[in-house]
């Protein structure tokens, strides 16, 4: 498969676009079936706020399927009277137990983490051992459980183990997959906002994500044990902010760094994210650039931050490095836009207030801010809704409204004209190298 550059969009419809960095025309996203207000995502993972204000994730165009094998230990202690046992020493490691022995696991307690999973087949026994095949009952034999294993019984093995197995597929990919929601009634509390990111922080597992989420409460959450080979992740855990602070808006870098934009206008910065403390630690608060104006939408590369103010204005972030993720000050650019978007390697994507895509020319390390703005000119051929399609029905849903003036509630949908040579453009994301 060939990989390419592109910048995803979604419509005042709710539908998703692609525009490759090799064509000039929008094009539906392949992977379409829902409308969604607010969108996410890094290469082949996406989440997303839909039109019914559930929380949905897509695996989309991996080279291969993902697929996890599950394994069990079943130990067993020689016993005086000539025979195995499963009765262990006190100071012995469980019956059943992972590989270390450290952790007890029983073949009836692993479950499927969700029903996005299917198993290949039941338990399997093992039958080989580096490289050398053993026995129809697979069981290998070492002096104690913390010495070395051996395919063969010597007459000095006290303790034998053998593994099972069981092959769990994620069955999810190519269609969007609901996550379940903070209660069992969804309507109770759901997300807003909802941000993946944290796929290039320094010294952390192969694989790890991180994915944070805003509630129509203004609360804050991390989502537990996100990665690619679990990219549903397991639990929420809530993440306290300071005292009577509502948050609106959230967005995580690939480097794992964590901005909150508050109904206040101030900015929460979360300190100490780490490959080991991927939650962080403490947060740090960064005023409005000016103070009459107030962040409503922002944007994090990997060492650059972007915003949009209330009165549409560009600002940028100074300062920010790996020592310093809250930078030193704002840097106010004469232009006014919708909104921005931050790519992996701090270029910069925006909305223009006309609904144009633009792109920031020429940011480097001497010109973190770049020189001007690229009105980037693409057509497309969009069919025009029903007309029961675009009733709102009486819906009110919560938004991430980085892009409407300071409003709590705001309608399912944004109601407005697009034409042939336009893409009316609700919300831009230029975050992820995607796969076709």
């Amino acid at each position: 498969m060939n990989k390419m550059q592109c910048v995803l969009a979604i419509n005042n419809y709710g539908k998703i676009f692609s525009l490759s960095a090799f064509d000039d025309q929008w094009k539906p996203f392949p992977h379409a079936g829902i409308d969604l207000k607010h969108i996410s995502a890094i290469e082949n993972y996406m989440w997303s706020i839909g039109g019914d204000n559930q929380t949905y994730l897509l695996v989309h165009n991996l080279d291969k399927a993902i697929r996890i094998k599950e394994e069990v230990y079943e130990n067993e202690r020689w016993m005086p009277g000539g025979s195995f046992s499963k009765r262990l020493l006190p100071t012995d490691r469980y019956c059943w137990s992972s590989e270390n022995g450290k952790e007890e696991k029983l073949k009836e307690n692993i479950k499927l983490p969700s029903f996005v999973w299917q198993w290949e087949h039941e338990w399997k026994l093992e039958t080989t051992f580096e490289e050398n095949d053993l026995d129809d009952d697979g069981w290998t034999y070492a002096v104690d459980f913390c010495a070395k294993f051996y395919p063969v019984k010597r007459w000095n093995s006290c303790v034998r183990r053998r593994k099972w197995y069981r092959s769990r597929i994620y069955t999810g990919t190519n269609s969007w997959c609901i996550i379940s929601p903070l209660h069992k009634d969804f309507t109770q509390e759901p997300f807003i906002c909802v941000s993946i990111g944290g796929h290039k922080i320094p010294e952390a597992e192969l694989g790890v994500i991180m994915v944070w989420a805003v509630t129509a409460q203004g609360r804050i959450f991390y989502r537990k044990h996100v990665n690619k080979t679990w990219p549903e992740g397991y639990l929420w855990v809530c993440v306290p902010t300071i005292e009577s602070s509502e948050s609106r808006y959230i967005d995580c870098g690939p480097s794992g760094s964590v901005w909150v934009v508050l109904w206040s206008g101030l900015i929460l910065v979360r300190k100490e994210v780490s490959a080991k403390t991927p939650q962080g630690k403490k947060w740090i608060i960064v005023e409005s650039p000016e103070a009459d104006s107030k962040i409503t939408q922002l944007s994090v590369g990997f060492q650059s931050v972007w915003a949009i103010t209330n009165d549409s204005r560009v600002w940028y972030r100074k300062g920010i490095d790996q020592n310093l993720n809250e930078g030193t000050c704002w840097v106010k650019l004469n232009t006014f836009m919708f909104s921005v978007s931050v790519t992996p390697n701090d270029q910069v994507f925006s909305v223009g207030l006309d609904r144009h895509l633009y792109f920031r020319s020429e940011i480097s390390k001497n010109y973190p801010t770049g020189k001007k703005w690229i009105h980037i000119q693409a057509s497309i051929e969009i069919e025009q809704p029903k007309e029961q399609e675009t009733k709102l029905e009486g819906i009110e849903s919560w938004i991430s409204s980085s892009f409407t003036e300071p409003s709590h509630s705001a309608p399912t949908c944004l109601i407005g004209n697009d034409s042939k040579n336009n893409l009316n453009l609700k919300y831009t994301l230029a975050k992820l190298i995607i796969t076709y």
